[in-house]
């Protein structure tokens, strides 16, 4: 039994123990007249008292203010009705006014009554007992009167709550690992089944612990696990397996966000290079344009056209031309306006005579090496990003491995990205 019909069926047992039956209806209309009410006035605070169960005995009782407000009448509209229903002549002694079965006796005057009270029992209402025999009598009378109240109440709730439609049970599907980690604060990374934006029931990976968790992935790669790579990017194995461009400039892997909108992208991208990348070097025009391949590494872009969200830059900081250095470098190069501040970049030092991936030297991850006086290290984030959109899209994720010439210049690929949403 829910709490609003708890507290609907006390209200109503404070105020009433029994129905005010058909005989005494008109009774009580009389009654309200001579309290200088209009016959349709009269009518509706009838109907009023018999909607809410309430007896003249309680209405004779009821603390002025609240009867005012039961039957939206005035303050002397109430006071008038009061009085008349304490002094009601013979014929509306089936109101019942008398308690404990006092019988009701009219008075002399032929325009009051009195109760003549039952052996234990005293009062005008016969509502105080004497003795603990006469309380327990008392108590016990209530207490039936209770039982039946509760009874029909309950009986006449069931009737009335029987055609109601029933409430949904919760779906144990959430919408997403953001609605997971609120539900339960402790759960841990790992798989989950969630509901998608189209209605499905889905399994997705859910990061509960880094960046307050919620997170919900939507692109894995992980090319020596899985032994393939997304999109339009290439498996190659110069020793180990990497996911790197295709013939030309740049290899795309895209992705959807399958739990609809989303405000926060997070993700990290590990790889390595070959050979003399140059960061963000201005070669031809249009170079540094964000449709183009526009660094030596990899872009993190949403939506179309193109907003940036991350870039992971690889440098040559042996070679002489600044441009060819990171922005983090001691001798510093120069990012394009869109990147600003958001990237990270791999600079350190590889021999030209050697011509191989540099294995040593993981690229944009936390043991990755950099040059001597470099701030490109600093960062303890390190490969991982996190931007906060600003506002809610569905935008696709593009992730692009890219660079500016051939393969028997420069080479770069990853090993391992992971993009996250909330």
């Amino acid at each position: 039994m829910g709490l609003t019909l708890l507290s609907s069926m006390l209200l109503v047992l404070l105020t009433s123990t029994a129905f005010v039956t058909a005989q005494a209806d008109s009774c009580m209309v009389r009654l309200f007249m001579k309290a200088g009410l209009s016959q349709d006035k009269a009518a509706a605070t009838e109907k009023t008292l018999i909607t809410s169960n309430i007896t003249p005995r309680q209405l004779a009782r009821t603390p002025a203010p609240i009867l005012a407000l039961i039957l939206k009448t005035t303050a002397d509209e109430t006071e008038a009705i009061q009085t008349c229903t304490r002094r009601q002549s013979e014929e509306c002694k089936t109101f019942e006014a008398c308690e404990h079965g006092g019988k009701c006796m009219l008075g002399k005057d032929s325009s009051s009554y009195t109760c003549q009270c039952k052996e234990k029992f005293s009062g005008s209402f016969c509502e105080k007992f004497d003795g603990v025999a006469g309380q327990v009598q008392a108590l016990a009378s209530d207490m039936k009167k209770l039982l039946e109240k509760v009874n029909h109440l309950t009986a006449l709730s069931l009737r009335q709550h029987a055609n109601e439609p029933k409430p949904c049970k919760k779906d144990p599907h959430p919408r997403s690992c953001k609605d997971i980690k609120k539900e339960s604060p402790n759960s841990k990374s790992g798989t989950y089944s969630v509901r998608s934006a189209s209605d499905e029931k889905i399994k997705v990976h859910c990061e509960m612990e880094r960046e307050g968790g919620g997170w919900t992935r939507i692109l894995h790669i992980d090319a020596a696990a899985t032994n393939q790579c997304p999109g339009q990017l290439r498996l190659i194995n110069p020793g180990r397996k990497l996911c790197t461009r295709p013939s030309g400039l740049c290899g795309t892997a895209t992705a959807v966000s399958p739990i609809g909108p989303y405000s926060e992208v997070m993700g990290f991208v590990t790889g390595y290079k070959d050979k003399s990348t140059d960061c963000f070097r201005r070669i031809g025009p249009g170079r540094l344009d964000i449709d183009a391949s526009y660094v030596d590494g990899v872009s993190i872009t949403r939506g179309s056209p193109k907003k940036h969200l991350w870039t992971y830059a690889s440098s040559f900081s042996e070679d002489t031309h600044q441009e060819n250095h990171c922005p983090c470098n001691s001798i510093p190069g120069k990012s394009p306006s869109f990147v600003g501040e958001h990237y990270y970049c791999a600079d350190h030092a590889k021999l030209w005579d050697r011509w191989a991936f540099d294995s040593a030297n993981h690229m944009w991850s936390s043991t990755s090496r950099c040059d001597v006086g470099s701030k490109c290290c600093q960062d303890n984030k390190r490969p991982w990003f996190v931007r906060n959109i600003g506002q809610t899209v569905t935008d696709e994720i593009q992730l692009r491995v890219c660079l500016d010439q051939s393969v028997d210049d420069e080479q770069l690929a990853i090993d391992r990205s992971e993009i996250y949403v909330r």
